[in-house]
């Protein structure tokens, strides 16, 4: 019994030992940390990593294919400590002062190690560092060193193909709102075609980039009331990059009147310039194009970011006059006109053709009518033949009526208001009336002469005019001739 006690005991001694050892083996770790992302091209570095322990020296054995690397750095931890690699792999770190505890490693990184890859490295190779065999000198309470082993690190990584220059997205989103056209990586330009309500501020956005590395940036994405452009940007592995672009409209506030503005501030065509060249305020143009010249693109672009968008307009043209319209609608829905010309010329037969090929419209402007508020004003082209032409009244620039007649109310008072005369069939040209303007009073008061346009012909006033003008200069040559021989008989 004695024996079997004795035993037990000694056995108990050694298990509580062992445990010991082994929790002191389990406390004490090391590893090797290096890139996620390593190519040829580059250099490798790595770091040793040791936690859990206390000491003034390690040694050990670092292992790795010198056929495929080269090292070419080694440093510490801490300007304290030096680390020295030898040929055969023995490496030495240690402190400078290894009697001075405050110098002693307590953990973390240890030394860094630098490596060139040789050339004959490719994509897909396994490079491998090992840390071996270590242990650290770890001093007692007494003053007693004694030696510590440290667990073996590894570090393998296998070696990237070049950096992708992927930076399409493979999949674009919008919570809650749909766009156009459907989503392909090639299409880098979208429409949300109904735009949002005035209560959202911003977009909620879902890119997915196509490449695992790729990243990407969203910029734009505050919303501003009316027309706004948001852009993802994605950018490649390789730095490259790719915007995707969205455009929004954000409704104005609800507690805002609606605008009424039916301008254009674009008006282009797909051949030749349009004359006068483009201004928002001119409604009507001539454009001369050359014989065989069978369609023309529009393109048109309201003012008011808050007007109805217009689409481009595609026109099949004949030979001589066609008359292409563009209807801009301003978000109240009222409408605002704007009149191409665009004329065909003939073939060429041997003789210069005309360039009209039409009928100059020719009149005189006259608007009648008892001028102030609440009566009615009849304009009129004098001399010109019955359905050549139509009228359009003007208030402040805008067209608000085509009729021969218009009342004048108490809110036009200040107002601007004119007549013009649109050739219609085979005439063409036009002719604006007199501007009036309103006065407190009730009176209307011409701001300025009649213009006349496109006509290439002299009106009768113009003609009387030059007639009266004429006349005045012969009687006042004739009178100072009389008056010059006057007083030489005088002198005489």
């Amino acid at each position: 019994m004695k024996k079997i006690l004795v035993i037990a005991l000694i056995l108990l001694t050694a298990c509580v030992f062992l445990s010991t050892i082994s929790f002191a083996d389990e406390a004490v770790s090391s590893n090797i940390e290096g890139p996620e992302i390593l190519r040829v091209e580059e250099t490798l570095t790595i770091h040793y990593v040791v936690d859990n322990i206390q000491s003034s020296g390690f040694q050990g054995m670092i292992s790795y294919d010198k056929t495929q690397m080269l090292l070419i750095d080694a440093y510490a931890y801490d300007s304290a400590w030096n680390v020295e690699v030898l040929t055969n792999g023995l490496f030495l770190a240690y402190s400078k002062t290894p009697t001075d505890e405050s110098s002693f490693f307590n953990g973390g990184q240890l030394f860094s190690l630098t490596f060139s890859l040789k050339n004959n490295v490719n994509p897909e190779d396994i490079l491998n560092v090992e840390v071996l065999g270590v242990f650290a000198v770890v001093s007692s309470a007494d003053g007693i060193d004694s030696e510590v082993s440290i667990p073996d690190a590894e570090y393998t990584k296998k070696v990237d193909p070049p950096a992708s220059a992927n930076a399409d997205l493979s999949a674009l989103s919008i919570s809650g709102i749909s766009f156009s056209p459907a989503f392909s990586p090639e299409i880098t330009e979208y429409k949300v075609s109904l735009g949002v309500e005035y209560s959202v501020t911003s977009l909620d956005i879902i890119p997915t980039p196509a490449h695992h590395r790729a990243r990407y940036e969203i910029s734009g994405n505050d919303l501003k009331v009316g027309n706004n452009t948001v852009t993802v940007t994605v950018y490649a592995e390789n730095g490259e990059k790719k915007d995707y672009i969205i455009n929004v409209k954000r409704a104005h506030d609800p507690a805002q009147p609606l605008s009424n503005d039916t301008r254009l501030s674009e008006l282009s065509v797909s051949l030749g310039s349009l004359s006068p060249a483009f201004s928002p305020e001119v409604k009507d143009y001539v454009l001369y194009l050359p014989y065989g010249t069978e369609i023309l693109q529009v393109v048109a672009t309201p003012f008011s970011e808050f007007a109805q968008e217009i689409e481009p307009i595609t026109c099949d043209l004949n030979e001589g006059n066609n008359i292409i319209k563009i209807t801009c609608i301003s978000e109240d829905s009222s409408r605002g006109e704007y009149t191409i010309n665009a004329y065909v010329m003939p073939k060429y037969s041997g003789f210069v053709p005309s360039v009209t090929n039409g009928i100059p419209l020719e009149g005189t402007p006259n608007v009648h009518g008892t001028l102030s508020v609440g009566n009615e004003l009849f304009a009129e082209l004098t001399g010109a033949p019955e359905g050549s032409y139509k009228v359009e009244w003007y208030k402040n620039g805008v067209k608000v009526s085509e009729s021969e007649r218009f009342t004048v109310l108490k809110e036009d008072i200040g107002c601007v208001i004119y007549a013009r005369f649109v050739a219609l069939g085979d005439y063409y040209g036009s002719f604006e009336c007199p501007r009036m303007t309103i006065t407190k009073d009730g009176d209307l008061v011409m701001t300025d002469s009649y213009v006349q346009k496109n006509t290439g012909s002299i009106t009768v006033g113009v003609l009387i005019i030059s007639t009266i003008f004429c006349a005045a200069l012969f009687l006042a040559t004739g009178l100072a001739v009389g008056l010059k021989k006057k007083n030489l008989l005088l002198k005489k």
